[in-house]
This record gives C-alpha cells, sequence and structure tokens, in this order.
C-alpha cells in the first residue's frame, strides 16, 4: 500500500529555498592579486607571534618590553599598566566605570591577538581602515590616525545564524551560543574620534617609538591606534599599528577583488566593505581552525543576532552590535538571500 507524501506548504518551500540559497552562498571565494597565501603562516607561527606581542599602558602609553612586562588589572586582566601609578591614574579617570569580567575581555584579547598575528588577514583589516579613513587621498597627516573596529563571534554555520534571527521558521530560535560552534567576524571600522589630550599623548608615544625602534618605520609609514570592540559592553583593547606605505601603495591602486562562486567569476572594488568582506570570508573557510579563530559562542553572542532582526525599536536597542551585524548582512554576499532594512520594520 503506497501512502501520499503532503504536499508541502509554500511556506516550507520557500525556508528550503532559502537554506539552498544560504548554503551556496557559504563556498563564495574572494582573491586579490597582494594577497599571501591562505596558509602561509601555519598554526605554531601564529602562536608564536602571539605570545611575542608587546602591550602598551593604558595611562601613558607606555610601549611594553622583555625587560620591563606589564602588569594586568586583576580584575579584568585586559588593561595592562607600567606601573602602580598609571593603573591609579586610569582608574580614577575611566578605568572604573569600564572594567569587566576577565573571562570575557581574556577572549577578546585572544582573538585579537590571533587576527593580528595572521599577516594575511590583518593586513586587509589595515587596507580597510586606509580606504575608510581616507587616509591613501589625504597628505600625510602630522597627527596619529585612531579607528574602532567592532568584532563579533558568530555560528560558522550560515543556517545557524539564520536559525537564531528567525530567517529560517516562524519565530526566532531558543537555541543559545553555548550549544553552537562559533567564528570570529569582523563588523566593519568606523572612525574613532579623540580628544586633543589623547592626540598628544599619541604624538608622543610616536617620537617615542620613533627613538627605541626606528626599524619599524618605513619612508610614508603611518602610526595610529586600533580600537577593538566586542558586543554592546564596553570590552575595548587598544593597539597601536603601523601601517606600511606597501599597503597604502595596495589602497592607491584599488585593484579589485576576484569574487568566485562555483563557476562564477566576477569582479568586485576594492572599498572598506570588501575587504571586511574578505576577511570574514576567509575566517568561514577555515574549518580546521587554522588561523586560531574558532571560538564558542556564548548567550550574549546569541542574543546580539537575535535582536539584530527584530523590528526597528529593538534594532536600536540592540545597540552599537546590532548595527554592525546590519552593515554586513547589507553589504556581504553571503547574507543577501535575509538581506531586509530593519528601519522599514516599524
Amino acid at each position: 500500500m503506497h501512502h501520499k507524501h503532503p504536499q508541502m506548504s509554500a511556506d516550507h518551500v520557500r525556508l528550503l529555498k532559502l537554506e539552498e540559497k544560504l548554503e551556496d552562498g557559504s563556498i563564495l571565494i574572494l582573491k586579490h592579486p597582494s594577497e599571501r597565501p591562505i596558509y602561509d603562516q601555519s598554526s605554531k607561527d601564529i602562536k608564536k607571534r602571539m605570545k611575542n606581542m608587546h602591550r602598551i599602558c593604558m595611562w601613558c602609553k607606555a610601549t611594553e618590553t622583555k625587560e620591563t612586562p606589564f602588569k594586568a588589572c586583576a580584575k579584568c586582566q585586559g588593561s595592562f599598566y607600567c606601573s602602580k601609578e598609571c593603573q591609579r591614574l586610569d582608574w580614577i579617570a575611566s578605568h572604573k566605570k569600564f572594567c569587566t569580567e576577565s573571562k570575557k575581555q581574556k577572549r577578546l584579547e585572544r582573538l585579537i591577538g590571533a587576527l593580528i598575528a595572521n599577516d594575511n588577514l590583518f593586513g586587509f583589516l589595515k587596507i580597510a581602515i586606509i580606504l575608510r579613513l581616507g587616509l591613501h587621498n589625504a597628505p600625510r597627516p602630522a597627527e596619529p590616525f585612531s579607528a574602532l573596529v567592532p568584532l563579533a563571534v558568530e555560528p560558522e554555520d550560515i543556517l545557524d545564524f539564520a536559525r537564531l534571527r528567525g530567517d529560517l521558521t516562524s519565530r526566532r530560535t531558543t537555541i543559545y551560543g553555548h550549544e553552537m560552534q562559533g567564528m570570529l567576524q569582523v563588523g566593519g571600522t568606523f572612525p574613532s574620534p579623540e580628544s586633543p589630550e589623547i592626540k598628544q599623548k599619541r604624538l608622543d608615544l610616536i617620537r617615542e617609538l620613533l627613538e627605541a625602534h626606528p626599524e619599524t618605520f618605513t619612508p610614508g609609514s603611518l602610526f595610529g591606534t586600533v580600537f577593538f570592540s566586542m558586543g554592546n559592553t564596553n570590552r575595548i583593547i587598544e593597539v597601536p599599528i603601523v601601517i606600511s606605505s606597501d599597503l597604502m601603495a595596495i589602497a592607491a591602486e584599488a585593484q579589485p577583488f576576484l569574487q568566485i562562486l562555483g563557476d562564477c567569476h566576477r569582479t568586485i572594488p576594492l572599498h572598506c566593505f570588501s575587504c571586511i568582506e574578505y576577511i570574514n570570508t576567509s575566517v568561514r573557510r577555515d574549518t580546521d581552525n587554522h588561523f586560531l579563530l574558532r571560538e564558542k559562542m556564548t548567550k550574549e553572542d546569541a542574543q546580539i543576532i537575535q535582536q539584530s532582526a527584530t523590528n526597528y525599536d529593538r534594532f536600536r536597542e540592540g545597540g552599537f552590535a546590532c548595527r554592525t551585524i546590519y552593515l554586513r548582512i547589507k553589504n556581504e554576499y553571503i547574507y543577501r538571500p535575509i538581506q531586509r532594512d530593519p528601519e522599514k520594520e516599524i
């Protein structure tokens, strides 16, 4: 006796097609003429570089050396100081407000360290900063630049991302992050305005670095600071960076990326968002965690993704982290099947 399968509803068919489109987008590859071989650095090389990174004092901006290691804040373990006096002054000025749990801060520091230790990925993040701040078009600035780079941990499976947002079900799933394997994703680059006092500190820091490490700066290099953040809390880590003249030249030449999706090839312009997409796509493809950028998701990670999909009032409530997710969905190819404008969902 044969049983007829019930006919699938139109909504069920729509969801199956959406799943198929999302999975198709997950095989996207971006290539650029200036990129290094994707696995040019081994995991051991990345770990070694992470151990050798030097921190800066959160108050006076002095640079850590092997001879004078800095001490971390006992609570957050994410802010470092060259002396007890600097720690005391920073605590009074601002750190008392922003000090967070050490577990979350250590997680952020570890992911930043792995990202910075990867020459290829961090190189394209620097190019994104150049393009976002217009550093390649402006005369060499006398003042150091500063940029804000929000980070997030999101599901490595694009279907889990869509389920959290409610794109593949009639309502958002209640699955939380501890049940999902996650990966680092970069939310973009943004200008980071600073007070005249902070800018002067950075100028003084440049002079000190030039005197201590003249080999670090080549003609045409730029010095600045990146503020990495994660989530909607005040977890921020400040990292001084040098942008070489080679990267400035790549940004100025603006050779396009080659986008590969199966048998389809097309070029896309080199701009801030395409550089960020290159980084995020590379991390997504690294299923063996060669880059050390895989991380278990937390409940907070999942909640931010859930909030990013709701109506406009909740979108605003979700804060800056939700806005960066929206910008990535708007600009990255893999999210095309679920693109929508939360401001229209009032």
